[in-house]
């Protein structure tokens, strides 16, 4: 399965990539609730939009400064996900905040042992 990833043009290193999520979610018209006399649902879809979480073990200090960068150029990039050729996702996004945990220095490189993010359609 080959995967890629573009956010602002920049193609970010995946070597480490150990999950990535896809959330599908529905957007609803400010009147949507419960009706008060029988409980049915009322309201309508707006918009459907997508959360990519991603997930990383031991990735090297510069590939992560590599896509921290990538996802800092502006408050909103475009983020372009393929999968197999297939595009999964082509839109603007912003990000959640970046986690990450720092693992140690082997041979002169940093690797933080795990690093995490979402990718949030505008």
């Amino acid at each position: 399965m080959a995967m890629t990833l573009q956010v602002a043009g920049v193609t970010l290193p995946l070597d480490n990539l150990t999950q990535v999520k896809i959330g599908d979610e529905l957007i609803w018209s400010s009147n949507t609730g419960r009706s008060a006399s029988s409980g049915k649902m009322l309201g309508d879809i707006v918009a459907k939009k997508k959360t990519i979480s991603l997930s990383f073990s031991w990735i090297k200090k510069t590939d992560f400064e590599t896509i921290r960068d990538a996802l800092e150029t502006s408050a909103f990039n475009t983020v372009l996900l393929k999968l197999d050729g297939s595009t999964i996702l082509n839109a603007k996004c912003y990000r959640s905040n970046i986690e990450r945990e720092i693992g140690g220095n082997q041979g002169g490189v940093w690797y933080y042992s795990s690093a995490s993010f979402d990718l949030i359609q505008q």
